[in-house]
Parts: C-alpha cells; structure tokens; sequence
C-alpha cells in the first residue's frame, strides 16, 4: 500500500494511489513493457483488505489542490467511498 505522503510511512495507507499504481502496474504488464505481475498482485491482494463484503472502499484520499505544507495533507482524513479511491480500487482489482 501506498500512504496518504508515500515518503512518511505514519501518513494512512491510501487506497485511490495504490489503486492507480496497481492498474497501471498490471496494464504495463500485460502490455510485455515490464515484468510487473507480482507487484500487481501483491498491491491488489494488499488493497483488497480496504474492501469491505458489502463493496464499501475504506481509506481514499479526497482530491486536494496542491498544499504548502505535509501538515496541511494530514489534515485530510481518509474517507471511506470516495469516488477517486471506488474509481481506482474498481480499475486495480478488475
């Protein structure tokens, strides 16, 4: 998983990027650019644990404008159903 600051390992793993880093992964790999499958499938197995039976998708960040500060980014809580992260989550796990 990917956090909210993927640099600050305390920042909440973060379910909308890793989703479009999983789909991306898995595209370039069955594209024959790189050999990417078991990343793609550790990410996606990963981000399955944000994925409650009902379909609900915890841990999405908002879309945010860019910030002057980390403090400022931390300040966003993860949401749960947020269109970016069911957009992402959906896209990775297809």
């Amino acid at each position: 998983m990917w956090n909210q600051l993927v640099d600050e390992p305390d920042s909440y793993p973060e379910t909308s990027g890793t989703g479009f880093i999983v789909s991306t992964l898995h595209a370039a790999s069955r594209s024959g650019w790189i050999d990417a499958a078991p990343a793609a499938i550790r990410g996606a197995k990963a981000m399955s644990a944000y994925v409650a039976f009902d379909g609900t998708v915890r841990s999405g960040c908002p879309g945010t404008s860019p910030m002057a500060t980390r403090e400022d980014y931390r300040k966003h809580a993860p949401q749960t159903d947020d269109p970016h992260a069911v957009a992402a989550v959906l896209m990775a796990l297809a």
